[in-house]
């Protein structure tokens, strides 16, 4: 029958360094998109790119997430996402770190980007919440918050450390420090103590232990891409995701156009971010009360109200920052509520694959976001007719998400052996050393 009968104090017990590490993991895969706002003059100075160009990079990134999150979703549901995590993040580090060799050459930084959007399929979002979805039943919601809270807590450290060590070492060397320290700090987190339910189960079997039998329940994909609630929800995501990740590249060229100094508007952007971890725990709380539709259309209004201040022109850091709050939170509720409504509607049979397909659209969002903020702006001058945009594209995601209805109900399953691919006859023999080392400590 389903395994998931545990307290929501028992799964935190039992759990908590799979969730520590999935949010130190998070964190590394969040720094290159709120960072590059504070790349962009110096870049723009040195080889005279328009932010266009500059933002255009995340186009590849975003299309290859398209392409990819399926079959990665799938790949992992039927491996497990430690195979992804470990050798993903560090490889994503090195990736950033090569930015710090750009030319003059908009091919060049092109390539770059392509290193860094194939390095960054391997530990997409959809690793971490999959393997939290796993072990977290009665405290998902906020398990899910917490984890993605590391990408918010990149968010917020990224520019701030951007700004500076641009200032201290120059951009170069900022973009090699950060890539290498973040993502060896991120790789060792991960291979202490990243291991979902699936990789749990393939430890045990290379120790030659009993592996309990385990069916989640759930819609197969068939069932899942069938359903009007896919597409409702696939389109409700890249709408709003569009919006929040491409005022979050360009917030900083945003408030540095309103008067705003430079250093003022990466330290408002890096200190408002705390606003987003602020929006992943009230929605993780404010799901075990409201149905998460519904949760989500609050946090889009959010998002329709940022948009509509930050047309406004302000010097004042204390007038500038309540748009930049509640864009963090709409940012914290859309990172958070998009994994758990997919777990809810589409239950976790086949999580991973079904979530990739939102995931890809999160991640056309973040490829489309940053390049019509930056194509708008570079046709008009200022960003009025981006935010304008953003405030009926958001809207229009609210209203789907609401027309989701209520969860359904799956039946529980009766167990069956859940197929765990076969390790090689060496890598069997060192992982059943580090099994009873790892079972040691739970």
């Amino acid at each position: 029958m389903i395994a998931h009968d545990l307290s929501s104090a028992e799964e935190w017990r039992r759990h908590w360094k799979l969730a520590l590490s999935a949010f130190v993991g998070a964190s590394m895969m969040s720094i290159a998109v709120p960072s590059l706002g504070a790349f962009m003059v110096p870049l723009e100075q040195e080889f005279g790119w328009t932010r266009a160009q500059m933002s255009s990079g995340l186009m590849i990134y975003a299309v290859l997430g398209v392409l990819c999150s399926p079959f990665l979703g799938n790949m992992i549901d039927r491996w497990g996402p430690r195979r992804f995590a470990v050798p993903g993040v560090i490889l994503c580090g090195l990736a950033f770190a090569l930015f710090g060799t750009v030319t003059g050459s908009a091919w060049h930084l092109l390539a770059l980007w392509l290193v860094f959007s194939i390095a960054c399929q391997v530990p997409r979002p959809l690793v971490w919440v999959t393997a939290i979805s796993s072990e977290f039943n009665a405290a998902r919601g906020l398990a899910i918050a917490v984890v993605v809270t590391g990408g918010t807590v990149g968010g917020m450290i990224a520019p701030i450390v951007a700004t500076e060590l641009i200032a201290s070492v120059g951009w170069r060397l900022a973009y090699v420090i950060m890539g290498v320290a973040w993502g060896g700090i991120s790789g060792l987190f991960c291979l202490l103590y990243f291991y979902g339910r699936r990789d749990r189960m393939a430890l045990a079997l290379a120790a030659h232990e009993k592996v309990a039998e385990i069916v989640l329940p759930g819609l197969s994909v068939a069932e899942g891409v069938r359903s009007a609630n896919l597409v409702k929800l696939c389109l409700a995501t890249l709408l709003a995701n569009t919006v929040n990740v491409g005022l979050l590249v360009h917030l900083i060229p945003i408030l540095n156009g309103s008067g705003l100094d430079r250093t003022s508007a990466a330290w408002l952007v890096g200190l408002g971010s705390s606003g987003a971890i602020l929006g992943k725990f009230l929605c993780g709380l404010a799901v075990t009360r409201f149905r998460g539709t519904i949760v989500m259309a609050v946090v889009c209004v959010f998002l329709m109200a940022a948009c509509l201040l930050f047309m406004g022109t302000s010097t004042s850091v204390a007038e500038r920052s309540l748009p930049v709050i509640l864009h963090s939170i709409s940012a914290g509720g859309i990172i958070s509520m998009f994994p758990y409504l997919t777990s809810r509607y589409f239950g976790l049979r086949a999580y991973g694959t079904l979530f990739g397909f939102v995931a890809s659209m999160m991640a056309l969002g973040v490829g489309l976001g940053p390049l019509l903020g930056g194509l708008l702006y570079d046709g008009t001058g200022s960003y009025t007719l981006f935010l304008s945009l953003g405030f009926i594209v958001t809207a229009a995601a609210g209203l789907l998400l609401l027309s989701m209805g209520k969860y359904p109900i799956f039946d529980e399953i009766e167990a069956q052996p859940i197929p765990v691919p076969s390790l090689t006859p060496a890598l069997q023999t060192g992982v059943a050393k580090f099994a009873n080392r790892f079972e040691g400590d739970q």
